[in-house]
């Protein structure tokens, strides 16, 4: 059972060790960038992506409601609440870097509870492994890896 904190710390440690591999990024900006990247979660809890982006409207209230707990998280401490809103969109190598690290963080997850029985959620694996290929910054070896957590 995963809490906001855990899931905080894996993904950073995930961004470290993909930091590590890649040269021209800031490490110490992804890693601070995915400390904060769900520290909304812990005044909403998390909210499952399948449903938050189910319905365009619902996916925009709760948008609008993660800006607001983060103005009122970071009032006065910009740096963070600009890491958040960079994480949001990934542009830069950072933080392309944490959106796969989160997205490797769920495919441990799913993975485990796929092999447990829960098959419901094979779609969910399947997302994220697509979306990680798609930022195109991992070789093809550790896709392979990632796809093999099934096996």
């Amino acid at each position: 059972n995963e809490n906001v904190a855990s899931h905080s710390f894996f993904v950073a440690y995930i961004t470290m060790l993909l930091c590590q591999r890649m040269k021209n990024v800031d490490s110490e900006r992804a890693i601070c960038m995915a400390l904060v990247h769900d520290i909304e979660e812990s005044v909403t809890g998390d909210i499952i992506y399948s449903i938050k982006h189910h319905n365009p409207a619902f996916s925009k209230a709760v948008e609008e409601l993660n800006k607001t707990i983060i103005k009122e998280i970071y009032p006065s401490n910009s740096e963070c609440l600009e890491l958040w809103s960079e994480c949001k969109s990934p542009a830069s190598i950072e933080a392309k870097i944490v959106d796969v690290a989160d997205r490797i963080s769920s495919l441990l997850y799913t993975a485990e509870e796929i092999k447990l029985g829960n098959r419901s959620i094979e779609s969910i694996f399947s997302k994220n492994l697509e979306l990680i290929e798609h930022h195109g910054i991992l070789d093809s070896k550790i896709i392979g890896d990632l796809r093999g957590l099934l096996r």
